[in-house]
């Protein structure tokens, strides 16, 4: 989006949720009245923009391009790449970190501040000797698995519609599939060519056992529930699955 776009978005981010309790309420708050206005004057209803437009930016060779633009521009003297954080002390003002690098060679850190950036059950682990209390809710906190399947086809292997963003899946529609991205639509250089390339969603919070199925079985979730509604043809050309088992916090 544009600066200006932006300047407008952040301007009127805190009177939506002043006036209406939150965004999402000032999205459907906004929408209403227009509707309400419209029909007081007899007239349509005129097209009300919640926020600021944008157009929807990735990186070409995927998200591990801004982290090692950072890891170049910090150097090897401020960021350690490759190290494992095994224990945590408390040193007078600040703290001592026990850090083993994967080839096994150990060393140790000390910090005037420290931020653990980590998920619970790993932040958790290392504060267990030095702070317990705070430790033990943190290694308690639940996560549910989301796992991605994407898979890649040749334009006369698709019937349906394709173009777009893509579509979320409510669980009143009983399928397992939580969504699909259009990405060759959505995401310029994804795909190669005229290619087709999907991005499905399984697992959550309410399909733990998602987890358990082999990548294989994720395929074949995804195809037995999108193949009729998206006319999909034939073996895709690509596939691959992302598993994480671990990825969202509860």
């Amino acid at each position: 989006s544009s600066p200006s776009s932006r300047r407008a978005g952040r301007k009127n981010s805190p009177a939506m949720e002043r006036d209406y309790g939150g965004l999402f309420r000032g999205m459907m708050g906004k929408r209403k009245e227009a509707r309400r206005q419209a029909r007081e004057a007899g007239g349509p209803a005129r097209k009300v923009e919640a926020g600021p437009g944008g157009t929807l930016h990735s990186f070409d060779a995927g998200m591990m391009v801004p982290i090692e633009a950072l890891a170049r521009q910090l150097g090897p003297e401020n960021l350690r790449l490759a190290t494992v954080a095994t224990r945590l002390e408390k040193r007078g003002p600040g703290y001592r970190l026990y850090l083993e690098e994967t080839d096994g060679e150990a060393s140790t850190l000390d910090c005037d501040a420290l931020v653990l950036a980590l998920p619970g059950k790993d932040a958790g682990r290392l504060l267990e000797g030095f702070d317990p209390d705070l430790a033990a809710p943190l290694g308690e906190i639940p996560t549910a698995g989301v796992h991605v399947v994407c898979l890649g086809f040749s334009p006369e292997q698709v019937g349906g519609d394709v173009e777009g963003f893509g579509t979320l899946i409510p669980r009143n529609q009983g399928l397992r599939t939580l969504g699909v991205l259009y990405v060759h639509a959505t995401f310029e250089g994804h795909a190669p060519g005229d290619k087709v390339l999907l991005r499905a969603m399984v697992g959550g919070r309410h399909d733990a056992a998602a987890n358990d199925l082999a990548d294989e079985e994720l395929v074949a979730v995804v195809r037995g529930e999108l193949d009729e509604r998206l006319q999909l043809r034939g073996e895709p050309v690509y596939r691959k699955v992302f598993r994480w088992n671990e990825g969202i916090p509860q």
